[in-house]
């Protein structure tokens, strides 16, 4: 049955306390123009399959664009059911219709929450004392072409939620019309630049008086439904429900879409979109395709800088990472090239950037500790030249005492099978390391 009541409920109980923490990832630009990189995107959407099919319903959508980020089923599901509530997963959706916008500019002025995730305060829209615009609303004022739709004639905010009579939570595909009214082009690009933003914010801000990031947070948890959705809501979302709640309406709406879409492939066949493979994306950004050979101080161009000169997509990201605290390897400092010239720097990078695994090395460590890490957290294929190569896949890391490369398979323009770094040797390059070398054990993601 259709219970109209529950909306009225949530209108109060959504997002409107959500809790904001000085948000500080707009400092990471500064570093990009510091280094000499005039030309990174840094508001760019990170390397993953952000591909949407014409077809696909906005749920499918937002599935799609987190298992391309590397989460798992349950995590995503998590994550939706809390966007469902919040929102019905709309990307124009206020908490309050209003024709009064001016509250927009008013950080202070809660209760009026905005989007998919349903921002607020400063989280909503900002202007520092330098007079800049940030925050969900600043940004996409300021970066696209979608403003007309933080207009309150465009939420839909006044649609009811399904709930069967037993309990049991459905999900609607089609759940707003504002949602038909809007070009399927507009809504699509609405949906992935909140996506972003959120990931963004996911992957950059931290717990209270931690190192440790949301998205961290969400993937050190144990992987089950209940607790991924408990997760995003605690550090996240921080809205006033109760613990039975969110148990109830965020677990259950979570559920109801796991239940929905587990089945479901990734959508990847857009025109213009990304190979369909978020890991060999990052490859093509992060790595050069031939073997540049070794750092010398002999001024021999093959052997020279050129050899621990990265790409200008792998210096960015170090940058970022370093200002994030992330690991990235021995920085190398006296080549002056900027870091990350090592190969457990490298893996740890392209497989936490790419999205293949946000938590790869949480403990931050070197070669030895990464092989811990994943021993404990991937499925281990075995020791090379045990079992065929031809079994390997895109993304599979092959690891020891003091060595770490990863697989990639083959990619058009690239000369070998293997990408890898030198501790201040090599950039990421396509590597000459064996497939069946008995002093490596291969990994994969699980």
């Amino acid at each position: 049955m259709i219970k109209k009541i529950i909306f009225y409920f949530l209108s109060i109980t959504i997002a409107s306390s959500m809790v904001f923490t000085n948000y500080s990832v707009f400092a990471v630009n500064n570093f990009y123009s510091q280094n000499d990189i005039q030309f990174y995107d840094s508001g760019a959407s990170e390397v993953a399959n952000n591909c949407m099919s014409p077809g696909d319903s906005v749920i499918e959508i937002v599935w799609n664009y987190f298992i391309n980020k590397g989460l798992t089923k349950e995590r995503t599901a998590g994550i939706m059911g809390n966007l469902y509530q919040e929102s019905y997963i709309s990307p124009t959706a206020w908490e309050h219709k209003e024709d009064d916008l001016s509250y927009i500019k008013n950080d202070e002025y809660t209760a009026h929450a905005w989007g998919i995730v349903q921002w607020d305060g400063e989280r909503r829209y900002y202007i520092n004392s330098e007079g800049s615009e940030s925050g969900v609303i600043g940004k996409l004022i300021n970066e696209t072409d979608l403003d007309d739709y933080i207009n309150s004639k465009w939420s839909g905010n006044d649609t009811w939620i399904d709930e069967i009579s037993s309990g049991v939570f459905a999900v609607n595909d089609n759940h707003l019309k504002i949602d038909n009214d809007i070009p399927k082009e507009d809504l699509n690009k609405l949906l992935l630049f909140e996506l972003d933003y959120a990931w963004n914010e996911l992957s950059t801000e931290t717990l209270e008086h931690s190192s440790t990031t949301w998205l961290e947070s969400l993937n050190s948890e144990e992987n089950t439904i209940s607790k991924a959705t408990i997760n995003f809501h605690k550090n996240f979302e921080g809205s006033s429900d109760t613990e039975s709640e969110v148990k109830k309406y965020r677990v259950g709406y979570a559920q109801a879409i796991y239940n929905k879409l587990q089945n479901t492939a990734a959508s990847s066949n857009s025109t213009g979109c990304s190979s369909g493979n978020v890991f060999i994306d990052a490859v093509k950004k992060y790595v050069w395709p031939d073997f540049r050979g070794w750092y010398s101080n002999n001024g021999d161009a093959s052997t020279g800088i050129f050899a621990v000169t990265p790409t200008v997509d792998y210096k960015a990201a170090i940058l970022a990472a370093d200002a994030a605290g992330k690991y990235t390897g021995d920085p190398c400092s006296s080549l002056g090239v900027g870091g990350g010239i090592d190969c457990g720097g490298f893996v740890s990078t392209i497989i936490r950037d790419s999205g293949w695994d946000p938590n790869y090395n949480a403990s931050k460590g070197a070669t030895g500790g990464q092989m811990i890490w994943l021993e404990a957290n991937w499925t281990k294929l075995g020791i090379g030249g045990s079992f065929g190569t031809e079994t390997l896949q895109p993304g599979d890391v092959a690891v020891n005492d003091g060595h770490t490369y990863v697989y990639i398979g083959d990619i058009e323009g690239f000369t070998k099978q293997i990408a890898s770094a030198s501790r201040c040797q090599r950039a990421p390059m396509a590597g000459k390391e064996g497939l069946s070398d008995s002093d490596y054990t291969w990994y994969r993601r699980k």
